[in-house]
């Protein structure tokens, strides 16, 4: 923890930072072969909610936008022409 941080971290309190999950079952109750299967439902990074699924969906942020600009589809089809056999 920095340096005056100590009045926003360090307890699981009214008006503390925290990071945090909540997991989709309680891995101390389940057989040890089943924890690989277990998600978090909800993370919280700074207080603030980063993820959120199930019945924590609402909280969580909202999507990213996907965008034609970041989709590798023209680079592609300009790839797959350069190699495609001409008549």
């Amino acid at each position: 923890m920095d340096v005056g941080e100590e009045q926003s971290k360090g307890a699981i309190a009214i008006g503390q930072l925290a990071d945090f999950v909540a997991l989709s079952a309680d891995y101390f109750a389940m057989p040890e072969h089943e924890i690989k299967e277990i998600e978090s439902v909800l993370t919280v990074v700074d207080g603030k909610v980063v993820f959120g699924s199930g019945p924590f969906a609402s909280l969580g942020p909202a999507p990213l936008p996907v965008t034609p600009d970041c989709l590798p589809w023209d680079s592609m089809a300009a790839r797959i022409v350069e190699r495609s056999p001409r008549p």
